[in-house]
């Protein structure tokens, strides 16, 4: 909603707030501390990517939404996959002595719970917000 009520850069404003005060308010330690930072890079492409479909103005709006929508599911889908295999597998096993490698196997772990999980993720968050927007929008409009 930041992204499309204000601009890209604000938007990447309100993810940092919202992933400090998370950390502040509701910190799950070791566990905020590995994900956060991978929420906040997987929710950055998200917001880069939908930024780019929703400027596309030569495109009609149905068109916008449903690349937005595809692109940025994937988008987050893919970066998901990396930051998990790269980065919270290899930390989760050091500091949280949990192996993930061991417990499920790498792929089963990825395909099995990061994809499924992070598809209907972007599906909700965005589909969410392609649909409440218009409500959105006119109220911003007549405050104004």
């Amino acid at each position: 909603m930041g992204l499309v009520l204000l601009d890209l850069k604000s938007s990447y404003g309100i993810l940092f707030l919202r992933s400090l005060l998370k950390l502040l308010i509701a910190n799950a330690g070791i566990n905020d501390y590995i994900g956060l930072p991978m929420n906040i890079l997987g929710y950055m492409l998200l917001l880069f990517v939908l930024n780019w479909c929703l400027q596309q103005k030569n495109w009609r709006p149905w068109m916008r939404h449903t690349t937005a929508l595809i692109f940025g599911t994937f988008s987050l889908t893919i970066a998901m996959i990396l930051l998990n295999y790269l980065y919270a597998l290899p930390l989760y096993a050091q500091f949280a002595n949990f192996n993930i490698r061991q417990i499920f196997g790498v792929w089963n772990y990825l395909l099995v719970m990061v994809v499924p999980f992070n598809l209907l993720e972007g599906v909700i968050l965005i589909g969410l917000s392609l649909v409440l927007l218009p409500a959105i929008q006119r109220i911003v409009r007549r405050v104004n």
